[in-house]
């Protein structure tokens, strides 16, 4: 299943030509049909003729680049421009290739170019025959992207109206043991919650939680682990349903002596529309994160 975190296998079509030529290699600029809304090869460069500037939210700031020719999209396929944030203030432009490209590619604007976030092969139907870009855009850009492709650009909304999390610790606590403390999800709503609780537990701890412990108003350090993603898969909380997730607190810091302690609780889901997830384009923007900022006060023996 595609998701935002997937390494992009893009979807991009063209209802406005967007591309012909092949992958060739990067032309003089001068020499290449520059039209806004296309996909080129390009290639980074200082000084020169000819060159567009970087543009768009990394690309801003300096750095120009040389267009080559446009990069052939795959047939009958459909371009996406969607939030990627819940304040609708950045986007993907999704742009599905006929073949995966060989190095970076820029998306044409008015004002110069986007670089490529992530390229690769394509996904779905075509397999890794297709190939894929996802350029991200502040709203500006994603508005003035969404007219090109003659696509609309699709916001966020909020997902998840009910979702209560709570949270305790599992029986009494001792210095120098495992800490469990239970996180229980409520769906109070009127409708299913869809999200996917797995996913970021390959590593040494499960870290779609998060917390931070202070003892007399002195934060302890936490411990620092990496994050290496996992298998999941998309469930639904239907209404009225409990689900209940424990974490041991040691593995976020060391709490070696007895006390009372104030521990700030945090878990972060991203809610979904339903069992597909949030595939890309079409439905990239039908997800929201959702995240518990809660304190407790533990008392440690």
């Amino acid at each position: 299943m595609v998701t935002r975190r997937a390494l992009l296998t893009g979807v991009l079509a063209a209802p406005l030509a967007l591309a012909a030529g092949g992958v060739g290699r990067v032309a003089h600029a001068r020499r290449v049909p520059l039209r806004p809304g296309r996909v080129h090869r390009g290639t980074l460069a200082a000084k020169g003729r000819d060159l567009r500037p970087l543009v768009g939210p990394r690309g801003g700031g300096g750095g120009h680049v040389a267009l080559g020719a446009p990069l052939a999209l795959r047939a009958g396929a459909r371009p996406g421009v969607f939030s990627l944030a819940n304040a609708n203030d950045l986007y993907a432009a999704v742009a599905q290739l006929a073949a995966p490209p060989a190095a970076m590619p820029f998306l044409m604007v008015r004002g110069g170019a986007v670089r490529a976030e992530s390229w690769g092969t394509g996904f779905g139907e075509a397999g890794n025959t297709a190939g894929s870009a996802s350029f991200h855009l502040d709203r500006a850009l994603a508005d003035e992207v969404a007219a090109l492709w003659r696509v609309p650009r699709r916001d966020r909304v909020p997902l998840g109206a009910g979702l209560v999390a709570r949270w305790r610790p599992d029986g009494p606590l001792r210095a120098g043991r495992a800490m469990p403390l239970v996180l229980t999800l409520d769906n109070r709503g009127a409708a299913p919650v869809w999200f996917n609780p797995g996913g970021r537990q390959r590593g040494p701890r499960d870290n779609r939680f998060a917390f931070e412990v202070a003892r007399d108003g002195v934060a302890l350090p936490v411990v620092d682990a990496p994050d290496f993603g996992g298998v999941g898969a998309y469930r639904s909380l239907a209404p009225g349903e409990t689900l209940e997730r424990v974490e041991d607190l040691r593995r976020w810091v060391a709490i070696d002596r007895p006390g009372t302690y104030q521990v700030t609780c945090r878990y972060h889901l991203e809610l979904v529309t339903g069992a597909d997830g949030a595939r890309w384009p079409e439905h990239g923007h039908e997800v929201w994160d959702w995240a518990t900022d809660d304190v407790i006060t533990i008392t440690v023996g």
